[in-house]
């Protein structure tokens, strides 16, 4: 039996799993055009009534006794209603993104508040003082779908492409054109996809860059097909950032290589030389026999310790 099926939960925003255990809700109602305009108006103001802008879960939480908001939250005031409403209900704010100071979202806007603060980050968890719960893979686990296309995934197949990178273009650009150079020098066959970021400067790409750059998000159905097809996913983390990202979990799950440039890895349970290449640290001659070698397969005792479930015991651990 799992911890937290000793509780009810409500997640607000993240993670969309639901069982007899655990609700998920999206925090916000949906917002748009003059109305967006007159939250945000509302948001920096100290007028009451703030709940209006909460999606229906408001009404229900007396039967809760754990509540985990994710990182969109925009401001204290959820914390406030759900502890008037429920004060004995336990709040839980987690990161599973880096947050920018003085943003809503910024940790230091709720330390005062009848909140804990978690984070996947282990670097941000010793600078805020902060929790660490490493983040839990949930993805695949939603759609029927996709549960079948990680069971293929398992079957020994000839690999379209040999390194396999999407994310979004968080100052990542100029990294991924450096990789890509390196791979294909070496004649890799190689499939990157970078979101342009919504605030971002494009203006005289070069055809490297035009490649691989693309203006609206890739449904996730597609690419669990690209990482079906790779041999090796690629992890360019954020700047500061030394939490595991969703690459690393698609890696440890679809049993494919990862190249990352995040150093911290090392200390993962799942760390192993053969299946995981760290840019900038690791000998570049290595990385011919890194993609030729096949992939060494990981326990499933620790594969399951990044499952969504494993993630929400964590929260419970401390309270037994």
């Amino acid at each position: 039996m799992h911890l937290y099926q000793k509780h009810q939960t409500l997640i607000l925003d993240g993670i969309p799993c639901e069982n007899e255990y655990v609700q998920h809700a999206k925090l916000y109602a949906p917002c748009r055009g003059l109305k967006k305009s007159l939250r945000t108006l509302h948001e920096h103001t100290a007028l009451p009534g703030k709940n209006i802008w909460y999606e229906a879960w408001k009404q229900g939480l007396a039967k809760y006794d754990t509540v985990i908001i994710f990182d969109g939250i925009r401001g204290g005031d959820v914390v406030e209603y759900i502890h008037e409403h429920n004060p004995k209900a336990r709040i839980i704010i987690y990161y599973v993104n880096k947050f920018r100071r003085d943003a809503k979202n910024d940790p230091q806007n709720f330390k005062k508040l009848p909140c804990e603060l978690w984070s996947f980050d282990q670097g941000d968890c010793e600078r805020e003082g902060m929790r660490h719960n490493a983040f839990g893979y949930d993805h695949v686990f939603l759609e029927a779908d996709n549960q079948k296309a990680l069971a293929a995934s398992r079957v020994a197949e000839a690999a379209v492409y040999d390194a396999f990178f999407i994310g979004v273009d968080k100052s990542r650009l100029a990294r991924l054109l450096a990789l890509q150079q390196l791979l294909r020098k070496q004649d890799y066959r190689i499939k990157f996809i970078l979101r342009k970021a919504a605030r971002g400067s494009y203006a005289k790409l070069s055809s490297q860059a035009k490649e691989i750059l693309v203006d609206k998000d890739i449904p996730y159905n597609e690419i669990i097909k690209y990482i079906s097809q790779s041999k090796c996913i690629v992890e360019l983390q954020d700047p500061g950032q030394s939490g595991l990202t969703l690459r690393a979990m698609e890696a440890l799950f679809f049993r494919k290589k990862l190249l990352t440039d995040n150093p911290e890895v090392r200390n993962c349970d799942f760390y192993r030389q053969e299946n995981i290449f760290i840019w900038g640290l690791d000998e570049e001659r290595r990385l011919t026999d890194f993609l030729a070698t096949p992939y060494m397969v990981v326990s499933e005792d620790i594969v399951r310790r990044y499952t969504w479930e494993a993630w929400l015991d964590r929260f419970f651990i401390a309270t037994v």
